[in-house]
């Protein structure tokens, strides 16, 4: 029935799929139905995967997927999509949410991604993911962090371990709350790694502890620091969201609607 409905939506331009059927068979096979050829966003969830799933070979078959640019394939055990790293298939991708090793790495090798999106990685796939960054096509202009901020030191080693991959980044996400009491100590040791990226215009920080002053007040001494930071997005309870922007040197503050880290990376928010 699903395959049914996904071939009349002609004009479907995102597709977003929680799933919770991945052990039955025939997994997934409604995907080769879609009948929106110019399908730009494709985000699947799946809930119980337990085997590898689709493994279309066939160039008909991938057709589907030949004008999708973003790629978000959340599951808990393993690679989901075996054999679809040919050339037939996500030709244009160009933004990729990355769980762990194997197919992510081969499709960051051979595509020209330029956001990426991590999302729980244990370091024993840190060096493999650098190595996959150096032969893409692409170079990285946001990469975006996902797990918890207080990890975000832990993230911060993908960065320093080659930071020439990473100077053409514009957004960086994931950072840990902003409201220090001492914001100079703050920037200077937590955030150091920001020193690396001289061309940030944006961050999005998760927190559940704002203060807006201690916040200003980082965000005053940050923008000394890096001069082109235009825009910070503060995500503290769903669905508020705060959004700093710097207009002729003074920060100001407003609240927007509700988005994500996955809005960033496919690129609404730009």
């Amino acid at each position: 029935m699903l395959g049914q409905a996904l071939r009349n939506m002609v004009n479907l331009d995102n597709l977003e799929i929680r799933c919770y059927q991945c052990e039955k068979p025939r997994r997934h096979r409604y995907l080769t139905k879609l009948g929106a050829r110019k399908l730009r966003h494709l985000s699947i969830d799946c809930i119980e995967n337990a085997n590898s799933v689709l493994g279309l070979t066939k160039r008909r078959e991938t057709s589907c997927f030949s004008n999708v640019e973003t790629l978000k394939w959340s599951t808990p055990l393993g690679s989901p999509l075996p054999g679809l790293t040919s050339s037939a298939c996500f030709p244009e991708l160009n933004a990729l949410e990355y769980n762990e090793g194997g197919l992510f790495d081969r499709l960051i090798a051979m595509r020209p991604i330029r956001r990426l999106q991590i999302d729980k990685v244990d370091p024993y796939y840190h060096p493999q993911l650098l190595e996959s960054l150096k032969s893409s096509p692409g170079r990285l202009t946001h990469l975006i962090f996902i797990d918890n901020p207080d990890d975000f030191e832990l993230y911060t080693a993908i960065i320093k371990g080659a930071p020439d991959l990473f100077v053409q980044l514009q957004h960086l996400g994931g950072i840990p709350w902003l409201s220090h009491p001492i914001a100079v100590t703050f920037v200077d040791s937590t955030l150091s790694v920001l020193k690396l990226l001289p061309n940030l215009t944006s961050l999005s920080v998760y927190t559940s502890a704002y203060k807006e002053k201690r916040t200003r007040d980082t965000l005053i001494y940050l923008s000394k620091l890096h001069h082109k930071l235009r825009k910070v997005w503060l995500y503290i309870h769903d669905p508020r969201c705060l959004l700093w922007e710097r207009h002729d040197g003074a920060w100001e503050r407003r609240e927007v609607s509700s988005s994500s880290s996955w809005d960033i990376t496919r690129g609404i928010l730009d």
